[in-house]
């Protein structure tokens, strides 16, 4: 394996497990997210672009974000503190936005033909793996607790990572990108993702790859049959899910499902009175700036666009849908994990999310894969 390969697989795996239990742990993996494509670029002599006009525009796009949050944090810096817990890394993760762009231009032409093809079904292999094993490790912990949805908060917070909506999340997010990849196993792969994905117990991702699954079959599928019998399915999943909610209370008592919609009204009520720098610039450089803002008793803000509006103002609502648009101009055929992404993070997710750029990635090499191949 050359260096640029082993750099590329731990770029993936990195970007993919970062958000775990352990503090240390977290800063090693994101360290490692951030220095591999930079190491990768230093050991090629002639980097081959695969979308030329995209890497120029995500750069510059990258380089306008930094600039502009850099002029939020220096309008709140009064109220910045640093730590390494998730709530109070997650203020910097668009910065992360900056090497994404790297990554996609050191990485560019990595492998062709079946080497492609080899190393995505690898990467895949070991988010399974990793899955399984955390699936396990909850289950030996408390059995009891295991699919357990009366104790839905203690059952998810005995994962290997900060809890398994971490693992939700990017089991949903491989889940829906496999149907950008035609390789036989993967109808395998698809299922053991599907139901891994079921076992975290995470809501918002389980619904968000039912509605994109049903999104994605409906503009590729010409077959009507086959189509409504898909309804069919997807009516009768999400028409259980709903018996399980009631069953046990969740919609009425279930404070995860409230703090949403409770941080999205104090949101509101607090932009009607504030004032034009903190609308424009944000409204606190650190998590618990923000919390004390909002008077919710030190919870951060879920929500991925509630955050970037409080701690970057409307200036960071911007940056927010600008990475979201250059990352769909870069490569059109990342709409569906990128929309998966986006209704998950409605209930919980980072500003930028490294997870992104190993889908982009993946796709990348794919595509070279293809143009390997026909010239073989």
């Amino acid at each position: 394996m050359n260096l640029r390969l082993f750099l590329a697989v731990l770029f993936c795996v990195s970007g993919t497990f970062y958000n775990t239990e352990s503090n240390v742990l977290r800063i090693i993996l994101m360290l490692t997210w951030v220095l591999s494509p930079i190491l990768a670029s230093f050991s090629v002599q002639k980097i081959i672009p695969f979308n030329l006009n995209g890497d120029i525009r995500n750069f510059l796009f990258s380089v306008l974000i930094f600039i502009s949050l850099s002029l939020s944090m220096i309008y709140t810096l009064d109220t910045f503190r640093f730590g390494f817990s998730g709530s109070q890394i997650e203020r910097f993760t668009p910065v992360f936005f900056l090497f994404h762009s790297v990554a996609l231009m050191a990485f560019s032409g990595l492998l062709v033909g079946k080497k492609a093809d080899n190393f995505i079904v690898f990467i895949f292999s070991v988010i399974i793996v990793v899955a399984l094993v955390d699936l396990f490790y909850r289950y030996i912990q408390s059995p009891s607790l295991f699919l357990d949805y009366n104790h839905r908060q203690s059952a998810k917070n005995l994962s290997f990572f900060k809890n398994t909506n971490i693992v939700g999340q990017f089991l949903a997010f491989f889940f829906i990108l496999s149907f950008s990849f035609r390789y036989t196993i993967f109808f395998w792969y698809r299922f053991l993702l599907f139901i891994l994905l079921i076992c975290t117990m995470n809501r918002s991702a389980i619904i968000a790859s039912v509605l994109v699954l049903l999104l994605l079959f409906f503009f590729k599928s010409k077959k009507s049959i086959f189509l409504l019998l898909f309804a069919l399915i997807i009516i009768f999943s999400l028409a259980t899910g709903l018996w399980a909610t009631v069953n046990t209370d969740l919609i009425l008592k279930d404070g995860s499902f409230l703090s949403k919609i409770a941080f999205l009204q104090v949101g509101l009520n607090l932009l009607q009175n504030a004032n034009i720098g903190n609308v424009l610039l944000g409204f606190g450089g650190s998590v618990e700036a923000v919390t004390e803002v909002l008077n919710t008793d030190g919870h951060s803000p879920h929500v991925a666009i509630v955050k970037s509006f409080l701690y970057y103002g409307f200036l960071g609502v911007c940056c927010y849908f600008t990475m979201l648009l250059s990352m769909l101009l870069y490569n059109r055929k990342f709409f569906f994990p990128l929309i998966t992404y986006v209704i998950f993070s409605l209930s919980g997710g980072p500003i930028f999310w490294p997870t992104l750029s190993v889908g982009m990635l993946l796709l990348m090499i794919y595509a070279n894969g293809k143009v390997g191949r026909f010239n073989d």
